[in-house]
């Protein structure tokens, strides 16, 4: 069967801009999971059961017993308000799908259709992971593996869509890292504010901001091995609310990329040395929140050969690259630790004419003809795998 025939094109995208139009934020996905589970029950998947409030696993069994394979579409949106100007743009003020996780979830549902559709034909268990609270910590994929809910998971994928030149491509690390560590530290400093114009008798948390930023953005480039990937970056500094006043307090966030865990160790002693020492120097206090995060992912050498085949056959060569790891992070990750994995990038297309805008982007969006071929990708995938069970490195 030519299973390009029976990918449910207009189905996804009907899903995703419905999905898109009412995005909602993580661990707040109740309509998300309720419009799903529409779809699913719908579709006539053989079992739906809800491992949090607001995520779902659809069931599909095939003819006879045989391998358990899962494939995950997350469903959360973000903070952002939307300005992409689509007729189906998002109707809840300051909630955005700027991620494509609206495309995650129909192109899964698009495979749970067609796989419904061929149940007959194949042997082993299919299970279709809808997860809430991608975005966030603690993440959906955490709380997921805490339910006991992937119990006899022999093998997982995951799909994840950026803007790129190809609309349908599918990128695939051939093993080893997918992603970043990614950990974040929260920084308080206690000065002691007083007027601007008597500045000698206080102390000027926002001096001692700026030198802890500087001094931070040394770190990558003097303490860390020019052979190591590492990223250091302050995302929000916060202090002060008038012109004339030197303020009592400031505020600091920022985010650490990794690889190698040596790397994260040292890149934590470093903030949390640097930090010290500029206080202390300048007489302030601070309360310093360091919080590792979620780890990397580690694509399967055996599952990615395998995804790499299945694509250039569905796809072609011309469709299928070898992927650079990429340095954001994925709660994916969870799930890697528990049975064997790989996760893909799928091309979501560039705009004919103006500039493309990136996940997270207020204006972020995609050419919707790569969806059906995020589909057909994983419907191949899933079958493959269930057809050939390799046994992936444990």
């Amino acid at each position: 069967m030519d299973l390009q025939t029976i990918i449910p094109s207009s189905h996804i995208l009907e899903w995703r801009r419905h999905i898109h139009q009412h995005p909602e934020l993580s661990h707040q996905e109740k309509e998300t999971a309720a419009y799903i589970r529409s779809q699913l029950e719908k579709i006539g998947v053989d079992e739906i059961v809800s491992p949090t409030p607001t995520s779902l696993i659809a069931t599909i069994h095939g003819a006879r017993p045989g391998k358990t394979v899962l494939f995950r579409a997350d469903i959360d949106a973000l903070p952002i308000e939307e300005e992409t100007g689509l007729p189906f743009r998002s109707v809840n003020p300051g909630v955005m799908h700027a991620c494509g996780h609206d495309t995650h979830a129909a192109m899964l549902l698009g495979t749970a259709e067609v796989l419904t559709q061929l149940r007959g034909e194949f042997d082993g268990t299919v299970k279709l992971l809808f997860q809430h609270a991608e975005e966030v910590t603690p993440s959906g994929a955490e709380e997921i593996v805490a339910s006991g809910a992937l119990k006899g998971i022999d093998a997982g994928f995951g799909m994840h869509i950026f803007p790129n030149k190809v609309p349908g491509g599918i990128g695939i690390v051939p093993g080893g890292h997918a992603s970043s560590n990614s950990d974040k530290f929260d920084l308080k400093i206690f000065g002691h504010g007083v007027h601007s114009s008597t500045p000698h008798i206080g102390i000027d948390p926002i001096l001692v901001s700026a030198e802890i930023v500087l001094a931070l953005n040394t770190i990558v480039s003097r303490n860390v091995s020019p052979d190591e990937t590492a990223v250091v970056s302050v995302g929000a500094i916060h202090a002060g609310n008038a012109n004339n006043i030197i303020p009592d307090t400031a505020e600091i966030r920022g985010n650490v990329r990794t690889i190698h865990p040596d790397t994260r160790a040292l890149i934590r002693k470093r903030v949390e040395t640097i930090v010290k020492s500029i206080c202390d120097a300048n007489g302030a206090a601070y309360k310093l929140n360091y919080e590792y995060g979620v780890d990397m992912m580690i694509n399967d050498p055996a599952l990615s050969a395998l995804a790499k085949k299945v694509c250039i056959d569905a796809l072609g060569e011309d469709h299928v690259t070898d992927a650079k790891p990429m340095l954001g992070s994925e709660d994916f990750a969870f799930y890697c630790r528990e049975f064997p994995c790989c996760f893909l990038f799928l091309s979501g297309g560039l705009p004919a004419e103006g500039p493309a805008y990136a996940n997270h982007h207020p204006k972020f969006d995609i050419v919707e003809d790569a969806l059906p071929s995020g589909t057909l990708a994983q419907v191949r995938i899933i079958l493959d795998f269930l057809k050939s069970a390799p046994t992936p490195a444990r």
